[in-house]
């Protein structure tokens, strides 16, 4: 737990987890620690730093990812998905038929729905589940699908191909409303200000998508194998996995304005108190407002997934 005031880790770090921890979030005032390997969520109270009562929860199989409504939290697992109540933390009922999925950032909650990709079948599908029912509502079938957000009602996917394309679903009829194709290999995507910022790997380039439209507004040249974004004051920060750097995107622009170099592996990012925090292989990068860098953080070994509360933030390790 590092508090980003005195530039130390808190009193109360580091917080014993589970066995290969994959994901954490803040929901409310409490973190969420998702553990593939132990198959258990760790549940902390925020405000002291303690793991809850029933805390860990066991959630089966290698989970990944989780996703939350109002009054539940949804775990993906191997072949199924635990809904675990946030007031009792315990687990109420199980979604099965749910797809294998092998990375995080697969699941989300939409209008009362549940929707989770699966690239495990063929073909492959976006799955739709009633939560109160726990019962499958409708699949799409999409092709080869590598990471889903939504925005605005609408649930977006990218299929990595080569060509790669992007899939919007109208949540409203659930079903895939538009669809473009853009860079070889894409893995991930950005909306931001009525625009679709996805990162093709296999071309070392952004496809910029004119949500509209629904069409290429432009494509733009970064670093070797872009991957993860971030939007921060108006900008797309996208990491380049083969170059160990960000490229700064001008959304306004969509034209790149600054390369920062971070090291191997860039891995998560988030701001907060005017500075933004990178993990990468061996640390944490520390940037001021004009992305310089002014602190290396060397002593979290190994950090992946980091989320924040109030002036702190949570590093896994």
């Amino acid at each position: 737990i590092f508090d980003t005031d005195t530039g130390l880790n808190t009193a109360e770090s580091p917080l014993t987890v589970g066995s290969f921890p994959v994901m954490a979030k803040i929901n409310d005032d409490k973190l969420y620690v998702v553990n593939q390997s132990s198959g258990t969520l760790s549940i902390f109270d925020t405000t002291t730093d303690t793991e809850t009562a029933e805390s860990p929860v066991t959630v089966n199989t290698s989970p990944t990812t989780i996703a939350f409504d109002a009054t539940n939290a949804y775990i993906l697992n191997t072949t199924t998905i635990k809904v675990i109540n946030l007031a009792s933390e315990t687990v109420t009922s199980t979604i099965t038929s749910a797809p294998q999925s092998s990375g995080p950032k697969y699941i989300d909650t939409v209008n009362g729905k549940v929707y989770t990709a699966s690239s495990a079948s063929n073909p492959q599908h976006v799955l739709i589940f009633d939560p109160t029912t726990d019962e499958l509502i409708k699949k799409i079938e999409v092709f080869n699908p590598i990471y889903t957000t939504y925005s605005n009602n609408k649930v977006y996917v990218v299929n990595q191909a080569s060509p790669g394309s992007l899939d919007e679903i109208d949540t409203a009829t659930d079903t895939i409303s538009n669809t473009v194709t853009v860079g070889n290999f894409s893995s991930y995507v950005s909306i931001y200000n009525g625009k679709a910022y996805v990162s093709n790997g296999g071309d070392d380039t952004i496809s910029v998508v004119d949500l509209s439209t629904f069409t290429i507004s432009s494509t733009i040249s970064v670093g070797g194998e872009p991957s993860s974004s971030y939007i921060f004051d108006d900008n797309l920060y996208v990491f380049n996995n083969v170059d160990g750097t960000i490229s700064v995107i001008d959304t306004s622009t969509d034209s790149v304005i600054d390369t920062i170099t971070i090291g191997a592996t860039p891995n998560s990012m988030l701001q907060l108190n005017n500075k933004k925090y990178v993990t990468y292989a061996t640390g944490i990068k520390v940037l001021d407002a004009n992305d310089t860098e002014i602190a290396n953080l060397t002593d979290v070994s190994q950090p992946t997934n980091m989320t924040s509360y109030g002036d702190y933030i949570y590093v896994i390790n």
